[in-house]
């Protein structure tokens, strides 16, 4: 009997989309660049805030308004592109594996845990420190509450 082929080279660990156990995301979203169909999993989704007024104008606008302190209404609009536009409008760039840049993905230090690291390194420094150096001592406010207030 003649050998199975080789298993065909996977390019992506998710296979370009991000349905992740779900089957079929059963949805088709068209594309803002060429109006084809694409399925929402796969499109490359960017929500776009825009001025409604161009750049050139808001300063006739505000310099003729008579209120001081107008905000000019903006526009909020959600994109989705196929790949192939996402790509062409550069909106996505591709990305080689060696030099490519990549998502850092550790999860960032929490402030607590930075605040608990120095407290246990204060902790050994006073532990380690022996006791008849000045400047290791208590603090004066201590033993101020602790001694009886004189009354006049």
């Amino acid at each position: 009997t003649p050998a199975a082929p080789p298993a065909m080279v996977v390019k992506r660990r998710n296979h370009g989309r991000s349905r992740k156990n779900c089957g079929s995301s059963g949805k088709l979203v068209s594309c803002d660049g060429c109006g084809s169909r694409v399925a929402k999993d796969k499109a490359v989704k960017r929500f776009r805030v825009t001025n409604m007024v161009e750049s050139s104008a808001i300063r006739d606008l505000r310099d003729a308004s008579m209120y001081e302190e107008y905000t000019l209404p903006k526009m909020y609009r959600k994109m989705t592109y196929c790949v192939g536009c996402a790509i062409h409008q550069r909106v996505v760039r591709g990305r080689s594996k060696k030099t490519g840049a990549r998502k850092d993905r550790t999860p960032p230090m929490r402030p607590r845990q930075l605040e608990q690291k120095f407290s246990k390194d204060k902790e050994r420094e006073n532990r380690s420190a022996p006791a008849n150096i000045p400047g290791n001592t208590p603090a004066p406010a201590a033993a101020a509450a602790a001694a009886p207030e004189q009354t006049a």
